[in-house]
């Protein structure tokens, strides 16, 4: 027989569950992104990665947390369609436009030290900056349409009301 503490206890292991792995999944990322920045070809070996720090703790480490709360919302067809034309649009236009005429100053110091040759040198933290925004922002806003959502049913569960002052 279940209780009604039970799903409450379940949730709450499931999200300290999704937040271990997301610290996971980010320090693991860190570390790689560690050995890239040392290990490189290039002359910025010295200091650490930067942007790429920045995109871990802003997109990649509470969207892997997020993700369980939002994936059965999101629409994997439309999204996938939409993140297509996003990631190709944005590629073409950084390096079309963006890294040769030199409209963004990317500090080299602050890089992995991975470049697109091809893309004017374009290096991967610009690439990764407008993949992980149209990832971002689908999987933050299906988890806060959850979260209201939740709150609602909870709202007519249980209206906030005081206790009745009426006499039997």
């Amino acid at each position: 027989m279940q209780t009604a503490a039970q799903p409450v206890k379940q949730k709450s292991k499931l999200r300290a569950r999704s937040l271990i792995v997301a610290l996971l999944v980010g320090g693991f990322l860190f570390m790689i992104s560690l050995f890239i920045k040392h290990h490189a070809s290039g002359r910025w070996h010295d200091g650490w990665p930067a942007y790429f720090c920045f995109l871990l703790a802003v997109s990649i480490v509470p969207t892997v947390f997020c993700f369980n709360i939002a994936a059965r919302r999101i629409n994997w067809r439309a999204f996938t369609l939409a993140y297509l034309f996003i990631t190709l649009i944005s590629q073409f236009w950084e390096s079309s436009l963006g890294v040769p005429y030199q409209w963004w100053g990317y500090q080299p110091e602050a890089m992995m030290g991975i470049r697109f040759p091809a893309y004017c040198g374009m290096p991967i933290e610009a690439s990764l900056v407008w993949v992980a925004s149209a990832w971002t922002s689908i999987i933050i806003y299906e988890t806060l349409v959850e979260w209201f959502d939740q709150k609602l049913r909870y709202r007519d569960i249980f209206p906030l009301r005081g206790p009745s002052n009426e006499s039997s």
